[in-house]
């Protein structure tokens, strides 16, 4: 069902999502229609509701791609002389968007430059993902795999496995003899 209503209203959401943004970008000069991003939320919300499995990256990282490369498209019209290619627009957003929801600020920044080699992007990226990083921090503290964990009740609490880790000597370690020489 899902397939089927994706195939119908926007056959360009259909897959993981990442390689069919790089495609977008590299070949159809980065125009991901606003389309896509609606059909994705409510195809993976569907898949998730029902039970299904939809990857946590890949939908994520298609419609923060789709709804920056429209807003790039929005600029190229209105201010065509100042804007950017509408690529550059989804790959800064698709990079905000990740780290929205990862907050792995680092290794956003670090994909998006693997991705595009292109040293310029760093800047736009990097502001990108700090007004990102401000705003998720605000809506919800917990990373996409915190929130998963948290559900589960797991709970992490930074700095305590340090605490642990202090109190283990070396001599307690099994692996070691008691006679050993260093």
């Amino acid at each position: 069902m899902v397939s089927w209503f994706t195939r119908q209203f926007a056959p360009e959401a259909q897959g993981y999502g990442v390689p069919e943004v790089i495609v977008a970008v590299a070949r159809e000069n980065g125009n991901i229609w606003p389309r896509v991003a609606l059909i994705k939320i409510l195809a993976s919300g569907f898949c998730i509701g029902t039970g299904g499995s939809v990857g946590c990256e890949g939908p994520i990282v298609q419609i923060g791609a789709s709804l920056d490369a429209s807003f790039g498209i929005l600029c190229n019209l209105l201010v065509s002389s100042i804007s950017a290619h509408p690529g550059l627009y989804a790959i800064v957003g698709m990079g905000a968007v990740v780290v929205g929801t990862t907050h792995g600020v680092l290794s956003a920044i670090v994909i998006v430059y693997e991705l595009t080699e292109d040293y310029q992007i760093i800047l736009p990226i990097m502001a990108a993902a700090d007004l990102s990083t401000i705003v998720s921090s605000f809506l919800n503290p917990e990373s996409i795999y915190h929130k998963k964990l948290s559900r589960r009740g797991v709970r992490l609490a930074r700095g305590h496995d340090v605490h642990r880790v202090e109190h283990v000597m070396v001599r307690h370690d099994p692996l070691f003899p008691q006679r050993a020489a260093f």
